[in-house]
């Protein structure tokens, strides 16, 4: 472990990789504008819109009956 709030000029930057949980989410890489998808947790809506926002989909979210809807919305311009 190193060191936190340390320069180091000795470490090489690792190859990118998906992070562990991103197949959860690739079933719905193919939504459509107006879809929605509930979820349980707010945190794993924020995590939908973060994988989709990383595939270029716009999204909106709300709280509806105490789960989470995510929305794909029109890209804008």
């Amino acid at each position: 472990m190193k060191d936190i709030e340390t320069i180091y000029s000795d470490i090489p930057l690792p190859d990118i990789k998906q992070g562990p949980n991103s197949a959860r989410w690739k079933k719905f890489i193919d939504i459509k504008v107006g879809d929605c998808v509930f979820l349980k947790t707010r945190a794993d809506a924020n995590l939908l819109i973060s994988y989709l926002k990383n595939k270029g989909i716009s999204t909106a979210s709300r709280k509806v009956d105490d789960q989470f809807g995510v929305w794909r919305v029109e890209e804008d311009g």
